[in-house]
This record gives structure tokens, C-alpha cells and sequence, in this order.
């Protein structure tokens, strides 16, 4: 029985990683089902989580094909699973995507009720495949839809024994309307809440509007399940978000979506596609992890439900090309930040089937995309690689075999934490008649992804600062477990949020501000109360396109430069020391104030610049690396103990760098060689059945009885241990055997081979 508490999956008693790939069973000829799924096995895989097309099953209404035709023989499918000892994770919709027509809707579902698209809160008709999630007539018929496909699956539940130990409610609630620019008003669900007449009121009401109704339809759905006699379950929600490679509009899916698992017990899901994780874009995959684990409610995991592990070659016109580092990486970041599921999407390709009583809307096909479907994917339809396979199952077998370690271990944080202002990302409203929803976003867009997100915590997280997040709004924040807060500042910012970042800096803690100062609240109120507690006034905003060549210095030289260019940049008064000034003025620009520093304009690339911000606020980190030329990035993970060191070689080109945590130096002050592309899972202080490995430069990628098995990684690789039992002889390796441990070097090069084994008599 898989279940979760304190933010981890168990089996049973178990901790347990719960990795899976997405095997879609009706895009695959049945006789290949069984090599698809033995081959993501063999990836280290232990769940296999698949989409089940309304629109397939059930194309004309009455119709019901399970197996029918053998691609939808969904209930062999799932025993196939079943007898290779693989979980299943089901997503029923009732809308799926996956390029799907109608999105997975049956096309007779808008002709039987022709009503079921509602309007949007600005009184015009929604266009495209979208329905009123609450309209009582498509609740129905999802209600007939789940009953029709349990009728067929029930015994596959894992209370009855079988493999399914999860359901995803929908998929990706709220996406169609944000990204056609539609908010729906359902007459079903509390008309009366958009009935607001203040402008600023109404803005602030159909954002919770939208969130208390996408809550209702995903409790709808559950309770369906619930109705149907489904227990002992665990609910997924996914979220949308991120766009053209980048997670700067992921947060929006957070902001539409968490009351769906703050006020259940359903499980949060990222749905995430990234291609390179490089230093442009690796802090956006950082942040919105952390931004999610920052709304958990409850004890629910972190999951990623749809993980992009592909080569890019979505549209089969090589338009993309990732490298092969690109899930690898991805991967272990997941985990380095406390991920306790992921789907790995789209495991394999396949072929769009046809309709069986004709085209619709001139496509013979069920999806989009024409025959063939996932050409990225790391297995094809005829079972051949690509070269993103290897690599990936090399790193997911390693996560997998250590599971019941990495499943109870949590990253070990710096006391630093980013704010997540839910409002900032209440900007999916789509309201033409009130030009304040316009004018309020357009604030919130230009300042929420900027200095903060792109040059601040990019920063930091490039000088190895361990940094978590806090759900603003909703939780209290205590000085001594957050010494520094940062907070992405708006010109629109709520009083009550004002006052709770004075009341947290008069107890002692750290801010840094930085975007726009807030002028006003969110009720277009003036109001300056923490500029004014801080001592500053503002002038208005300066942008490039207005005033060109915008040109700003700071008192110690960048790089031998006494100025620089900002796109942006506001004027601010105090008795406090400038942080830049600007050159053709001596006007201040943002503040080094008393336990704070505001920023109030855009600022180079350079590391150090951000460095000496927080040696201002007297800030250290417990993980130092030292003596590096490039960019690598470092994280901690364990229980009350480091156990884990997960490292990061961004950049083309090898380096070296010494460690320490906590001022003792890692790996008895030996250097680390880093290959390029390559990312290291590093065993610290970590038990194993044999006795401990006090440390090791060698990947732990598999633990047996009486074997280790590693992935070498170094010239010479040095693993230290103790143990009762008697280590075996090797050419391999070389013993050396104290009575404090065991030290263990290797004999040939990572360079050379690959993998080592230690065997114990």
C-alpha cells in the first residue's frame, strides 16, 4: 500500500521514490506493450503512468471500446503492469491534452449540451474546447465516464491488490482559460462573488473566485472517485505553468491552483518543460520548486507529474536538440530538492490511432499531431534509444536502488527564504471592461520575474547559498529560522503584508527588497507605510525606453567599470548609505540600510556585486566551495546531518574545487574534479547495510548484501568507511585499513572505466 506522511511516499513502511514514465497504451500496438514496458524497467523505473483518452474509449456516445480494438484493451494493459511488479499511475481526465483532440473530450459531449461553454466574467462567449467544469451536465457525464472505466479497471485498485496507487483529478485545471486570455463566470458557482462594482475589489475577487472554483471542480472529481467506492487512494493535482523553456509563468499555475491541495489532501504536481538546464535558466527551475514546496498546507510530497525528459525534437523537425545532461540534470535537481515522485514525460512515442466513424473536423487522427506522436521521447515506438536513455537510466537506477534513504532525506537550507506573494501572480484574470486589472498586472509582470528573479537569487544560488521559500501571505515568519527574507516589491502591495514585513524586521530580521517601492495597496489607496518605517521616499519608476542610456554607478568599481547600463531604475532618498547612484545626477539608487538593502533598479552579472550585499547583511553560508574557474552548483540534503552532497558542472570545460560544510572541509580537504556536463550524488555520514561511508567522491549506484557497486568519478577515487566486515581483494582498488576506517582508493580512472565493486567476504 503506497501512502505519504511528513512529505514522503512509503510502501508500507518504506520509504520510497516513486519513479515513473509515461506509456501511452493506446498509442502503442499491443504486441509491443510488454518490450515498452520491460524497457522502462530496466531504466529503473517502478511506475508507469499513462493518460486514458475519454475521446478514444467512448467516441460516440453508448459506444464503450475497452478492448474492442486491442490499443484500448486498458485492463491487459494494466496486468501486464501488474506482473512485472510495476505501479501504475492513472490520469482519466476527464480533459488529458496530450495533443488530443477537443483536449480529450468526446465531440458529442458540446453537442449534447450545447449550453456547457460558459461566458467569461467580462460577459463574452468562451471560445475553443473549454466547458464550465461545474455545468451539471458534464459533471455527469464525467461521473458516467468514471463509472464506465472503473467498471472495467476496479480490480487494478491498489485496495483491491492491484498497482494503482494514484489518480490524477483532470489535468491542468485552468490552463485553457489563462492561455486564451478567458476567465470563465460559471452561473453554477457563486455568481454573486463577481458582482462587485469597485474596481480594485473586483480584481481582488475574481482571483479568489477563479482559485475557490477550480478548488470545487477538483473536489468534485474526488469525490466521484470517493462515491464510486475508490479508498486508500492518493489524488494528484498538476500544474501548469511554464512557457518557451522558461518557469517565470509556472507560479501562475501555483497561484490558480493551491486551495486544490491547501484545503485537501491531494498531491501537488509540477508539470515542467525545460530543455538545457544551463546557467540562463537553471534558477527558474529552482525557484518554482521551491515556490510550490512553499504553499504545502499539509505533510503532502513533492512530485513532478510531468517531466520533460526528451531530446527536444518535439515536432520532428529537429527545431530543438537538448544535450545529454539535460534530464540527467533536471533529475537530480528534483531530488536535491526534496522530490519524492516523477514522471518522466513522454517515455515513449507512439501513433496517433484513428477515429473509428470518420474525421473530425477533417483529422482522421484522435490527436493533432498527425500518426506519429513523441518523436523526443528516450524509447521510440519500435523499441529503439535515443541517446537521452543511457544516462537518464544510469542516474534514475541509482535514485531508485537508494531509495529508502532519499526518500526520508530533506534539503538542508541556509536560514535565507524567497517570499511567494500569491497576488503578484493573480494576473490570469482576463477583464477588458476594468482597465485597473490591466494596469495592476502590468505592474506585477514587469516587477515580480525581474532583479529578484534573473539577477538576485541566480546569484545566489551561484554562490552556493541555500536558499528555500515562504508563502507570504499565509504563513508567520520567525527571525531566528529566517534570518533573511527576500521580497520581490511592487508599486501595488496589500497593507497587511506592509506591516508584516515591519513587524518582522523590528524582531530582528534581514530584508532584501527589490523591484518597485510600494506606493500604494491593493485597493489603489495610497499607501507608504514601509517606506516610510524604513525612512525612504521614492520617486516614480525610470525605464530605458524612456529614458535612454540610463546610466548608474556603484562606489567600488565592477571589473575596473565605475558605471553601468539598468533598464530600470528608481530614485530613493534616505539617511542610509546609497547602493548605486545615478551617474549623471548622484541621485541614490536603492539603499544599504540597518539590517536591509533595497534595490531599486537592474545591476550586472557579477557575482561579487551580490556578495557584498550580503556581507552587508553579515549573511554566511555552511557550504563553501573554493577554487573554481566556472559556474558549479552545490546542495545539501539529509535529515538533522548532511548525508548527501549533489553537485553541478554547469559549464563546457572541467574544474577543481575544494569543499566545506559548517567550516570543515569536505573529503579531507582533498580537491574535487568536476568533468564538464557532469553532476555528482555524493554519500556523506550515509548508512548502508555493511556499516557507513563516512565519505566517498564515488557515486553510490547500487547497495547489495555483500557488494557496492560505484560509479567512479575522479583520477583516483577515495571512499572511506566503516565497517565489521571483511573487504574483498581487487586490482581495482587498493585497501587501507585503520581502526577509525577503511580507506579504500581506486586504481584506475574515471576516465577508463566506468564502474566500480567492492565486495565484502
Amino acid at each position: 500500500m503506497i501512502y505519504y506522511r511528513n512529505h514522503n511516499f512509503y510502501d508500507d513502511d518504506k520509504p520510497i521514490l516513486l519513479m515513473a514514465g509515461e506509456v501511452h497504451y493506446f498509442r502503442l500496438p499491443k504486441s509491443r506493450w510488454s518490450m515498452h514496458l520491460d524497457l522502462a524497467k530496466s531504466m529503473g523505473l517502478n511506475t508507469i503512468a499513462t493518460y486514458v483518452p475519454w475521446i478514444g474509449h467512448v467516441e460516440k456516445e453508448g459506444e464503450l471500446d475497452f478492448g474492442k480494438t486491442d490499443i484500448y484493451d486498458i485492463d491487459a494493459f494494466f496486468q501486464l503492469a501488474k506482473e512485472k511488479g510495476l505501479y501504475v499511475f492513472l490520469r482519466p481526465g476527464p480533459y488529458v491534452m496530450a495533443e488530443l483532440m477537443n483536449e480529450g473530450i468526446p465531440e458529442w459531449i458540446f453537442e449534447k449540451y450545447p449550453d456547457i461553454k460558459p461566458k467569461t466574467i467580462d460577459g463574452k462567449p468562451i471560445q475553443g474546447p473549454i466547458v464550465d467544469y461545474l455545468h451539471p451536465g458534464f459533471l455527469h457525464e464525467v461521473h458516467q465516464w468514471y463509472a464506465q472505466l472503473l467498471h472495467v479497471i476496479r480490480h487494478h485498485l491498489q485496495q483491491n491488490g492491484g498497482p494503482i496507487i494514484g489518480i490524477q483529478l483532470d489535468n491542468e485545471i485552468g490552463m485553457l482559460p489563462w492561455v486564451s486570455k478567458q476567465s470563465i463566470a460559471s452561473p453554477y458557482f457563486m455568481p454573486q462573488k463577481l458582482h462587485v462594482t469597485n474596481p480594485y475589489q473586483k480584481r481582488l475577487a475574481a482571483g479568489s473566485y477563479e482559485r475557490e472554483y477550480y478548488l470545487a471542480y477538483a473536489k468534485a472529481l474526488e469525490s466521484m472517485f470517493v462515491n464510486l467506492g475508490v479508498k486508500d487512494m492518493n489524488y494528484f493535482i498538476n500544474i501548469h505553468g511554464t512557457s518557451h523553456g522558461r518557469g517565470k509563468t509556472f507560479p501562475l499555475g501555483i497561484s490558480q491552483l493551491m486551495l486544490t491541495w491547501q484545503k485537501t489532501g491531494m498531491i501537488p504536481g509540477t508539470d515542467v518543460y525545460f530543455g538545457n538546464l544551463s546557467v540562463e535558466d537553471m534558477h527558474d527551475y529552482y525557484i518554482i520548486h521551491e515556490f510550490l514546496e512553499a504553499t504545502l498546507e499539509g505533510d503532502q510530497p513533492l512530485t513532478s507529474l510531468e517531466f520533460n525528459c526528451g531530446d527536444g525534437n518535439f515536432g520532428d523537425n529537429l527545431a530543438s536538440r537538448t544535450l545529454p545532461s539535460a534530464a540527467d540534470f533536471k533529475l537530480r535537481m528534483n531530488i536535491a530538492q526534496g522530490y519524492k515522485m516523477i514522471n518522466y514525460y513522454l517515455l515513449t512515442g507512439g501513433f496517433n490511432p484513428k477515429f473509428k466513424h470518420g474525421p473530425l473536423r477533417g483529422n482522421p487522427f484522435i490527436a493533432i499531431t498527425g500518426e506519429r506522436h513523441g518523436y523526443a521521447a528516450p524509447i521510440q515506438p519500435d523499441g529503439s534509444l535515443n541517446y537521452t536513455y543511457h544516462r537518464l537510466a544510469r542516474t534514475t537506477n541509482m535514485m531508485t536502488s537508494l531509495s529508502q534513504s532519499i526518500g526520508k532525506y530533506h534539503p538542508l537550507r541556509d536560514e535565507i527564504a524567497i517570499a511567494f506573494i500569491s497576488d503578484s501572480y493573480m494576473t490570469t484574470i482576463a477583464d477588458e471592461k476594468n482597465p485597473i486589472v490591466k494596469e495592476i498586472q502590468a505592474a506585477h509582470e514587469f516587477q515580480r520575474n525581474g532583479v529578484v528573479w534573473d539577477t538576485l537569487v541566480k546569484h545566489l544560488i551561484l554562490l552556493n547559498y541555500q536558499i528555500g521559500a515562504i508563502d507570504f501571505e499565509r504563513v508567520s515568519i520567525d527571525p531566528n529560522k529566517t534570518k533573511l527574507l527576500i521580497v520581490p516589491m511592487m508599486r501595488y502591495m496589500a497593507k497587511d503584508m506592509q506591516l508584516k514585513l515591519i513587524d518582522y524586521h523590528k524582531q530582528g530580521g534581514k530584508l532584501i527588497l527589490a523591484g518597485e517601492c510600494p506606493t500604494k495597496n491593493l485597493l489603489g489607496e495610497d499607501d507608504t507605510s514601509l517606506l516610510d518605517y524604513l525612512g525612504i521616499s521614492s520617486k516614480p519608476v525610470m525605464v530605458d525606453w524612456e529614458t535612454p542610456f540610463m546610466t548608474l554607478k556603484r562606489n567600488k568599481p565592477i571589473r575596473e567599470a565605475q558605471s553601468f547600463r539598468s533598464y530600470f531604475a528608481q530614485v530613493t532618498t534616505s539617511k542610509d548609505e546609497p547602493l548605486f547612484q545615478r551617474l549623471d545626477t548622484q541621485e541614490s539608487v536603492g539603499i544599504l540600510g540597518q539590517n536591509f538593502v533595497l534595490i531599486t533598479s537592474s545591476y550586472p552579472g557579477h557575482l561579487d556585486i551580490t556578495q557584498d550585499m550580503m556581507d552587508h547583511l553579515h549573511m554566511p553560508k555552511n557550504l563553501i566551495l573554493k577554487g573554481h574557474k566556472g559556474h558549479l552548483l552545490a546542495f545539501m540534503q539529509g535529515d538533522d546531518h548532511p548525508h548527501l552532497l549533489h553537485l553541478f558542472n554547469l559549464d563546457h570545460f572541467d574544474q577543481e574545487v575544494h569543499l566545506s560544510y559548517l567550516g570543515k572541509p569536505l573529503f579531507h580537504g582533498k580537491s574535487l574534479h568536476v568533468f564538464a556536463q557532469d553532476a555528482l550524488m555524493l554519500p556523506i555520514d550515509f548508512s548502508i547495510p555493511q556499516g557507513k561511508i563516512i565519505e566517498s567522491t564515488a557515486e553510490l549506484l547500487e547497495i547489495n548484501d555483500d557488494s557496492l557497486v560505484f560509479r567512479l568519478t575522479q583520477i583516483e577515487d577515495e571512499i572511506r568507511i566503516t565497517s565489521q566486515r571483511i573487504i574483498a581483494p581487487s586490482p581495482l582498488y587498493t585497501i587501507h585499513d585503520s581502526k577509525e576506517m577503511i580507506v579504500i582508493k581506486s586504481t584506475i580512472s574515471a576516465k577508463i572505466q566506468e564502474r566500480m565493486t567492492i565486495y565484502f567476504q
